[in-house]
């Protein structure tokens, strides 16, 4: 920061010995210098020459001197400060410090500010590219009064506020972004706080319509770790859990709820039943998924309820996932009535042996979108208990399939499911999953949604046994 010395010194003039005496109180390094019978232009000397070495301080002493004499602050405040310096890196660093300290939650309150908000651009995948981000908002200039930078930081402490009834360390972030912008917004001279306040609240309803106009849907990647110890490739039997939350129109997630999270279904192999849910078990431990899927929604305004898509290996398409239940009050409820869930290739997606046949059948399902009709039986799969090689036809070729697991409870088609109505059969699936307590299915479906691919891949891991 700059300022005019020769305005300073008018200013200080314009102060009577008592206000000016006043205004210094908290400098004492400044009154130390003065002596009895000291000229007064000796001591404006002191004074200019304190603050020209000490220019983080004049801003305080500025608010000193607006105590005493108002009418003075006001007839010099816009002409002493030339020039204001740019938000500094110290000060970006302090704000990433902060916002890593809940990382999943940062990203997300960042990504949904930057979808609301006139500074559109690609979201925030992790903390490296948070840095990067918040560096590209500091040098973005001042626009009506609202400094990009500080006001995605208004928007986190909001958002961080909001939710400190269920987590006590969230009230601490809010005020430590709170102590940040009152340093950081003197480096902003245009920069308002109160219009700042009130852009961030208008981009609240932007960000509320335009999450009821999307299509949300919750992708949660099943991945087998293999093992990279012995560099043997072999699968171990553990598998990492990836849950994100995505919007149509983007091509990368919103945001991040889970990262490399362990699961290790193996424990839960006992009975028969068990050992053909493993997975859903494991997911159901401690209500581990349903809590996740419980933060996404009420992170969502009006607690929209997103579609849930599972990434699972060939061995888990037969897992009745649908019937994870979660506590609801006093009683216990199924995913799948709440939402609705289909599962997708995690194979499809992330294994490059099967790049090939994702392409072709990209081609064949934009086709079917685009187009629309009746899909032909190249493309689609209706059946009940399918076989091993059923499922691995369904994977290699098929983008839509619904089956029964059931021999006792086919799928009537033509009456449960029709093939004419191909483009409803989430829906379908959903509300029969509802109406019908025996109803054991399975809705395979690869649509052209936004896929996950290795560029979303998260870096932590956690554990749950």
């Amino acid at each position: 920061m700059k300022y005019d010395r020769s305005k300073l010194r008018k200013l200080i003039e314009a102060l009577t010995h008592q206000e000016l005496h006043e205004s210094l109180d908290d400098f004492t390094a400044v009154r130390n210098q003065f002596t009895d019978g000291q000229e007064k232009y000796l001591r404006d000397k002191i004074i200019l020459d304190y603050f020209e070495k000490h220019q983080e301080e004049i801003d305080k002493f500025l608010e000193r001197i607006k105590d005493f004499n108002p009418q003075a602050y006001e007839n010099y405040k816009n002409t002493i400060i030339l020039i204001r310096e740019e938000i500094t890196q110290e000060s970006i660093k302090k704000l990433l410090y902060i916002l890593n300290k809940k990382l999943d939650d940062s990203l997300f309150f960042i990504n949904s500010f930057l979808l609301s908000s006139k500074f559109i651009e690609e979201f925030v995948l992790d903390k490296f590219g948070l840095k990067y981000k918040l560096e590209d908002l500091a040098i973005k200039p001042v626009s009506d009064e609202i400094c990009p930078l500080i006001a995605c930081s208004e928007w986190c402490r909001i958002k961080f506020f909001e939710q400190s009834s269920q987590n006590e360390s969230f009230r601490s972030l809010a005020e430590e972004i709170k102590n940040w912008q009152t340093e950081v917004i003197k480096y902003r001279q245009e920069a308002k706080l109160d219009q700042i306040k009130k852009f961030v609240y208008q981009s609240f309803n932007k960000f509320k319509e335009l999450i009821n106009e999307e299509e949300l849907r919750i992708q949660i990647e099943i991945e087998p770790e293999v093992d990279a110890q012995r560099n043997t490739g072999l699968p171990t039997g553990l598998f990492f859990l990836n849950m994100n939350l995505w919007i149509k129109s983007k091509e990368l997630p919103l945001g991040r709820f889970a990262e490399r999270v362990v699961l290790k279904p193996e424990q839960f192999e006992q009975g028969v039943e068990q050992k053909s849910n493993i997975l859903r078990m494991c997911l159901e431990k401690e209500d581990f998924l349903s809590e996740l899927i419980r933060k996404i929604r009420y992170s969502l305004p009006d607690k929209i309820k997103p579609t849930i898509e599972f990434f699972v290996p060939l061995g888990f398409y037969q897992e009745s996932l649908e019937n994870i239940d979660f506590p609801r009050g006093r009683k216990r409820e199924l995913l799948g009535k709440e939402y609705s869930i289909f599962i997708n290739s995690f194979e499809r997606y992330f294994d490059q042996d099967f790049r090939e046949i994702r392409d072709e059948i990209y081609e064949r399902k934009k086709a079917l979108w685009v187009n629309g009709g009746t899909p032909d039986s190249e493309i689609y799969y209706i059946g009940t208990k399918p076989s091993e090689s059923d499922l691995e036809m369904i994977e290699e070729a098929k983008a839509i399939a619904v089956w029964s697991r059931c021999l006792e409870n086919p799928l009537a088609e033509g009456n449960d499911i029709k093939i004419s109505e191909w483009k409803n059969w989430p829906q379908t699936i959903h509300k029969l999953r509802k109406q019908r307590k025996d109803l054991e299915v399975t809705l395979f479906w690869d649509d052209l949604y936004p896929k996950p691919s290795q560029r979303c891949r998260p870096l932590n891991t956690d554990v749950v046994e």
